[in-house]
């Protein structure tokens, strides 16, 4: 082959190696570019979220502060209190704490009347509504009601998808509900997991513990919006 084929070959596929890297490089910094784009807008339109926020501290967040502390302060009481692994119960303490639950229930009423959980930060609102339905449902019931997820994935010639399905599993052992199933050379499997907790009877363990797990999550969710993730940090140090 003439020298100069050769060299031309090589000149020409070392020009398009070089567009080759060249438009990868670009393509590579634009994604680099448009996702820190993508999290200076998030960032921003969290500040203004949370500026809005601070903005209901006396109508919103100090009132529901003040519910959840009260709230606490029965609950401990009554937790103290309480025995569960007797039939005779407390009948005091058993209708302080769904007083309790009344009160929440009844601020929490106040307040979708007045629109105020338009200002809530997506996380605290999450929470607290998640948690009245779960104090309002377990004044009902006589069982654990909790939801189970059950997940299942398919891949096969380089091709995968999955897809998820919740329902609710009653009784003592749903806790405990859980486990894999997956059998060698097939392309499919199938998870099974208890996820939250939807209702318990007042007068068992599985209140006490959700309980117990979600008023210091409500607490902290508050707190991020009256001294913001720095004073949050500071005051957990």
């Amino acid at each position: 082959m003439d020298d100069k084929i050769v060299i031309a070959l090589i000149s020409g596929g070392a020009a398009l190696g070089a567009a080759i890297v060249t438009g990868l490089v670009a393509k590579a910094s634009a994604k680099e570019k448009t996702k820190q784009i993508e999290s200076q807008l998030s960032q921003q339109l969290q500040n203004s979220h949370f500026e809005n926020a601070r903005s209901h501290l006396d109508d919103l967040y100090i009132p529901i502060g003040k519910a959840i502390a009260l709230f606490e302060s029965k609950f401990r009481k009554f937790h103290t209190q309480i025995d569960i692994t007797s039939n005779e119960h407390n009948q005091e303490q058993l209708e302080n704490m769904v007083n309790a639950i009344a009160d929440f229930e009844e601020l929490l009423d106040t307040l979708r009347a007045q629109g105020a959980e338009v200002f809530m930060i997506p996380e605290l609102e999450e929470l607290v509504f998640a948690f009245a339905s779960f104090l309002r449902e377990s004044l009902n019931t006589s069982e654990t009601i909790q939801k189970a997820i059950i997940k299942m994935d398919f891949g096969i010639f380089g091709f995968s998808t999955s897809s998820e399905h919740s329902f609710e599993v009653q009784g003592s052992t749903a806790a405990k509900f859980k486990g894999k199933i997956r059998l060698p050379g097939m392309p499919f499997g199938f998870a099974l997991e208890a996820d939250e907790i939807l209702a318990a009877p007042i007068i068992s363990q599985d209140f006490i513990n959700h309980v117990s797990k979600t008023l210091p999550k409500i607490k902290a969710s508050i707190k991020i919006v009256t001294l913001g993730p720095r004073g949050l940090d500071s005051s957990s140090s």
